[in-house]
């Protein structure tokens, strides 16, 4: 404790830099600390069915709505047949198929 109250005495600023600085990196520690804490006290979020996702996707996404029209049934049936391997898509002007489809 000698060596540390002379250290104080002879050094006062490089003491109060050292002692602010582990008191910051004690700070940064703690904070890591409690994200950790409060990632595992997080409860995942449940599985939705397909048609569950397939809806909370149109809710936030309105140029998806645009792009299917506003409607919210045909955008349901696009997902279903999606799924189900039963929907070609067209991309800059070619439509590709698959060999069964002729």
């Amino acid at each position: 404790m000698e060596d540390l109250k002379e250290f104080k005495e002879k050094f006062p600023k490089l003491y109060k830099a050292i002692s602010e600085q582990g008191r910051n990196d004690q700070r940064a520690v703690q904070r890591t600390v409690d994200a950790a804490k409060a990632a595992q006290e997080k409860k995942p979020e449940p599985a939705l069915d397909p048609e569950t996702r397939w809806n909370k996707a149109w809710d936030a996404d309105p140029e998806l709505r645009a792009e299917f029209g506003q409607k919210r049934e045909i955008w349901i049936s696009y997902c279903q047949a999606n799924s189900k391997g039963r929907a070609s898509t067209c991309t800059g002007g070619q439509t590709q198929f698959s060999r069964g489809d002729f």
